[in-house]
């Protein structure tokens, strides 16, 4: 149990400590003139881990309809996304996790919805971000609770010298329009960056019933708009203090499964506040600071109303809000790369549907240290240690070991220890909460390989095998209502493969590809568990995602193919529940047009080209062949 009177004096000690780190900063910012070097924050929270992230790269995104988070993740790499339908409900699995043991961060700062644990990625539009990264890993020591089964990474692109502006229109079947528009602005000390994005769609295309002839998908429309507001002022070339906003408002109506009546309404609105302050300060080249303050205001409303009624069978209010507090310490001392910090994390739900008591409180101390042993010998460890509101979580650490073989070769192990508590809503949602829900506790080892022979081709292959005690998910329990429950012990084992490839066969011709895909198991390993060594629920044992593409000069064709094999949407594996494998095949054609120092590209996508009727979740078909086009100008 948390002592709060500890937890008082812990927070009061941490005041005083950023307050002498500030004036220390502002102090030194007046006489140090070192040259500017960049420092991000993924580099300053992952410290060596950096090199295990994985980037998803602009000309990646590009060969997709990178419209949602979702579109991103599901072609550009082996994590599995689960959908309602374009632009409707999205969540991720990976490595045998769902989407609640999933993290992502936007500047450092968690959006998983505190309650719900969640994020539906069809509210994160693609083109609002310049930077898409994967951390594969568990990573809890690094990034704390909740990170058992990897994290994503999102950025803003960097601004660059002088003024630019961005335009950006995309159509597509089934009543499709965005539109984006950006402007960047940087002079001396001050830059600026601003997106708005608008978008709306009626969704409605055909769909298979059980009985009868296809007919539209009804109740499916969704829109939804974004504000992104990013402003940074240097101090000196060592010191910066940066203020970020998001604003997102989603509309969405969620159209009933084909195994309901198709005249019930479901209704889903999202209203979102993300706010990022921090304050950076480099005492030397390697050495430096990191203040950060984040606020998260999250409010869904969800409604159902049955045929034939005015008012809602079903009225959900699910708000939270998060307050975040980082501050570390970053450096490097010959061989030794060190980074010292402390977290506090502040969050509840003021919504009806939660018990009283809905508060978590996160205060954690962390340490990361890498030393290079040799020149080709480097180990890592990072410890954290966390105080949350009534949970003792365990000591957190991850112990990294690279060597290289040579300069185009590297073989890694990782062994690392993660956690997650309960959400709000596991353990206080009424009137299935669950409060004796346990904390899940994870041990996970990997091994790894990379190979890059040259700067344009990249090969990797990581074998990964883990334990989860405790580990929680929603089952069928009394009265046919789901709740949260521990599963005593689930094994993952499995092997990941990624390669990108490029070759220049002439001057104005080349051709590559890029391939991720993976193959894993995750099951109960208790006998007593009645569902002991089936795969868990949406968790597909083989998934790749392969693109291939022959550039002409500033022409490029791109063919996609996405195979998911089968999975369940209950844990016993019944007939019903069987969501069969797929093959989905794909292409675009896009062309970029120079005007001087101005461009512009014109893109076309064809989706589902075998025109598949297909589904990621049961009861929830997707559409088959469709088409989109976007014009992008930059100036």
């Amino acid at each position: 149990m948390t002592n709060y009177p500890l937890v008082r004096v812990r927070l009061l000690a941490l005041c005083a400590w950023l307050f002498c780190s500030l004036l220390q900063a502002q102090d030194m910012a007046l006489t140090d003139t070192l040259p500017e070097a960049m420092v991000w924050a993924d580099r300053t929270r992952l410290l060596g881990e950096l090199e295990l992230v994985e980037h998803i790269d602009k000309s990646q995104r590009a060969r997709t309809p990178a419209l949602f988070l979702s579109d991103v993740l599901q072609w550009n790499s082996h994590w599995q996304v689960l959908s309602y339908g374009p632009g409707m409900v999205s969540t991720l699995a990976h490595r045998g996790n769902n989407a609640e043991q999933v993290r992502i961060y936007w500047k450092g700062i968690p959006l998983n919805h505190p309650a719900l644990g969640l994020v539906d990625l069809s509210t994160v539009p693609a083109s609002l971000f310049g930077q898409v990264s994967l951390m594969n890993t568990g990573s809890s020591a690094q990034l704390g609770n909740g990170a058992l089964g990897g994290s994503v990474i999102l950025n803003n692109a960097p601004v660059e010298e002088g003024f630019s502006a961005e335009w950006q229109t995309t159509l597509g079947s089934f009543g499709f329009f965005q539109q984006m528009t950006g402007a960047s602005f940087s002079k001396g000390r001050w830059s600026s960056s601003t997106r708005l994005l608008w978008m709306q769609s009626d969704n409605d295309y055909s769909y298979q019933p059980l009985f009868g002839e296809p007919r539209p998908l009804p109740n499916a429309d969704y829109s939804q708009a974004h504000l992104m507001q990013d402003v940074r002022y240097e101090f000196s070339s060592n010191t910066n203090i940066e203020a970020a906003l998001w604003l997102s408002q989603k509309k969405t109506n969620i159209p009933p499964t084909t195994t309901s009546n198709p005249n019930t309404k479901s209704d889903l609105e999202d209203n979102n506040a993300v706010a990022n302050l921090s304050f950076n300060h480099r005492f030397s080249n390697e050495n430096g600071m990191l203040l950060q303050y984040g606020y998260l205001h999250a409010d869904q409303y969800f409604t159902r109303t049955l045929p034939g009624r005015e008012t809602p069978e079903i009225e959900s209010f699910n708000p939270a809000r998060t307050h975040f507090f980082e501050h570390h310490h970053y450096g490097k001392w010959k061989r030794f790369d060190y980074k010292v910090g402390q977290q506090y994390t502040h969050s509840f739900g003021p919504g009806p549907n939660l018990s009283e008591g809905n508060l978590q409180q996160f205060y954690s101390l962390f340490a990361q240290g890498k030393y290079q042993l040799t020149n080709r010998l480097a180990s890592q460890l990072s410890v954290r240690q966390e105080w949350v509101t009534s949970f003792d979580p365990p000591l957190s650490f991850a112990w990294l070991n690279e060597f290289s073989l040579n300069d185009e070769q590297k073989l890694w192990t990782r062994l690392s220890r993660n956690y997650r508590v309960p959400t709000l809503n596991q353990l206080f949602w009424q009137p299935v909460g669950n409060p004796n829900l346990l904390p899940e506790d994870n041990l996970l080892t990997e091994v790894g390989w990379r190979f890059k022979p040259m700067h344009n081709h990249h090969f990797g292959v990581t074998l990964y095998g883990s334990e989860t005690s405790n580990y929680i998910q929603w089952r069928p329990g009394l009265g046919g209502l789901w709740s949260a429950q521990n599963i005593r012990e689930v094994r993952a084992y499995g092997i990941e493969l990624l390669w990108d490839a490029e070759w220049n066969i002439m001057d104005n011709y080349s051709v590559g590809f890029n391939l991720r895909g993976s193959v894993g198991r995750a099951h109960s390993t208790l006998e007593s568990d009645p569902y002991e060594s089936l795969q868990m629920i949406y968790q597909p044992v083989v998934r790749t995602a392969n693109t291939a593409f022959y550039r002409y000069k500033d022409w490029e064709l791109s063919l996609r193919l996405r195979y998911t094999s089968e999975m369940f949407d209950a844990p016993d594996h019944r007939i019903s529940s069987r969501i069969p494998d797929l093959w989905l095949f794909s292409g675009g054609l896009q062309k970029t047009w120079q005007f001087g120092k101005r461009h512009m590209r014109t893109q076309l996508f064809v989706e589902n080209l075998g025109n598949a009727q297909y589904e990621l979740q049961l009861g929830r078909p997707m559409p088959g062949t469709n088409w989109l086009m976007a014009v992008h100008f930059l100036f």
